[in-house]
């Protein structure tokens, strides 16, 4: 099975999912088994928002995405039982990234996201109560032991990227959206500028081309401005006007769930994902990270280490400051 296909199938039964929990395909109440047959075998095709949903319900969260409110009590009681070692398992899969698939661009960073905020919560927990356990000495009632502080780290850099990745996305689909509205040559200059992921006609020939704006040269008298672009796909720079340039397709799924009203498909609209709203900020993941770094380093220097590295000091001022000026 080639990547591509194992994300359109995952794609597919996550979609189905929905529209099962949404009772699209039954009269009465909606199918759970069939939820929760497509929503498995999404995640088994390492679909993020399947993932997403199904580590929540195993942690014992509610899905909006998938499941409606008549039928949450009933999964959560009798079909999938709470499970919080496999709940972390789909939230690690749900921000892994596989190099060979060569479209990781086209899944949404916010889910990844909301799944790294989930884990770290997780993750946080299980340190309250190995501690509050190795404070009252209870042997007999041992919990999991958290995870190293370096992986923990590790779980906090990627939350990081992801949640910075996902305010790129919403910026570039804000412009998008902005651009789709454009319809004069003057509006278009404008908009256009150095650094802006755009498509162009390839010597004219009617094919378009993902490239970056590398220079604009204004003309006078009037005169077409020339738009230098560089491709993607091979580096090769091309001058180009604005009529033979637009916008870049944006592909974010940054709506996920679907409402059907009155079970008519022609009335249905689109409502934003809840499942990934960040259960925290990002300067709380900054401020973490931070405080983890600074305690490796002194860490290290308490040990008498021969190579003390002084990076994890300087990584956890910058990201200290950082986090201060965002909250």
């Amino acid at each position: 099975i080639t990547p591509k296909l194992r994300t359109n199938l995952g794609e597919v039964h996550y979609q189905l999912a929905c529209l099962h929990g949404m009772g699209r395909f039954s009269v009465d109440e909606p199918d759970v088994t069939s939820i929760v047959f497509h929503l498995a075998h999404a995640c088994s095709l390492r679909n993020v928002s399947s993932c997403l949903a199904l580590g929540r319900l195993r942690a014992g969260l509610k899905s909006c995405s998938v499941f409606t409110t008549t039928v949450e009590s009933h999964i959560s009681n009798q079909i999938i039982p709470i499970d919080i070692d496999a709940a972390k398992t789909l939230f690690q899969r749900a921000m892994e990234e596989e190099e060979e698939d060569g479209n990781n661009d086209v899944v949404p960073a916010k889910p990844r996201a909301a799944a790294g905020c989930l884990l770290w919560q997780i993750i946080q927990q299980e340190e309250e109560s190995a501690l509050s356990s190795s404070q009252n000495n209870d042997c007999n009632n041992l919990p999991t032991l958290p995870p190293s502080n370096i992986m923990i780290m590790d779980l906090l850099e990627k939350t990081l990227h992801y949640m910075m990745k996902s305010k790129e996305e919403e910026e570039e689909a804000t412009v998008h959206q902005q651009q789709q509205t454009i319809s004069t040559t003057e509006e278009k200059k404008q908009v256009h500028s150095v650094g802006n992921k755009v498509e162009a006609n390839f010597a004219l020939e009617g094919t378009y081309y993902s490239c970056v704006i590398t220079e604009i040269v204004k003309e006078e008298n009037d005169e077409e401005d020339k738009i230098t672009v560089m491709y993607d796909d091979d580096g090769t720079l091309e001058i180009h006007t604005v009529e033979s340039i637009r916008s870049r397709p944006i592909p974010i799924r940054k709506k996920t769930a679907t409402i059907i009203n009155n079970n008519n498909i022609n009335d249905s609209i689109i409502v934003d994902n809840e499942d990934e709203r960040w259960i925290v900020e990002i300067y709380t993941i900054r401020g973490e990270l931070a405080k983890r770094k600074y305690e490796l380093y002194q860490r290290q220097i308490n040990d008498n280490m021969t190579k003390v590295n002084n990076c994890l000091r300087l990584d956890a001022v910058r990201l200290y400051e950082q986090a201060s000026q965002e909250a």
